[in-house]
């Protein structure tokens, strides 16, 4: 799990070095990205048979063209016992600047890796594919507190393994705007 973990992580500064090092520019402008940390919870399952695990989600995103930003995550889920799951990926959100409504509403599509506890074996290296969005409140003019829905599909389960193959989470999240 320990090498899985250290690929995911490898993965994700191979994208976010040169999106940092591509934003320097970008970097001298207002609102040139965010920084955010989500806590929540990710539900899977069937209804009478529902499985809940706390959600733990950072991410750094540059914007790319107008309102559209691209970075890096990383999350985490604590599962039964001392189980937890790890991974992080490629991030894609737009954060659309409408003036005349009092909330600032976001989209977001990412993709990546996962170690999730398997139930027939150690750990399951998967891919994730999550698309969501949610609605933020400006608390001061660079932190905005967010509610989050993301709903995400989990590929690479082994046959006859009983891990849901998607599920949904539901989070709060702070988001500092970089300037």
């Amino acid at each position: 799990m320990a090498h899985r973990f250290a690929s995911a992580l490898a993965a994700l500064l191979l994208v976010t070095v040169p999106t940092v090092a591509s934003a320097q520019s970008a970097l001298t402008r207002p609102e040139s990205g965010h920084l955010a940390l989500a806590l929540g919870a990710f539900a899977s399952g069937e209804p009478g048979n529902l499985s809940v695990a706390p959600n733990l989600r950072a991410e750094l995103a540059f914007n790319v063209i107008g309102p559209l930003a691209a970075g890096g995550y990383f999350e985490t889920q604590l599962g039964a016992g001392d189980r937890f799951a790890a991974g992080g990926g490629l991030l894609f959100t737009v954060r659309p600047n409408v003036e005349t409504f009092p909330v600032q509403p976001h989209f977001e599509l990412s993709g990546g890796r996962l170690d999730l506890p398997g139930a027939r074996q150690a750990a399951l290296d998967i891919w994730t594919v999550s698309l969501g969005g949610g609605l933020g409140v400006p608390v001061t003019g660079d932190i905005t507190i967010e509610a989050r829905v993301r709903h995400t599909w989990l590929f690479g389960l082994p046959a006859g393994e009983p891990a849901p193959n998607a599920g949904w989470t539901l989070a709060l999240a702070v988001a500092v705007d970089l300037r």
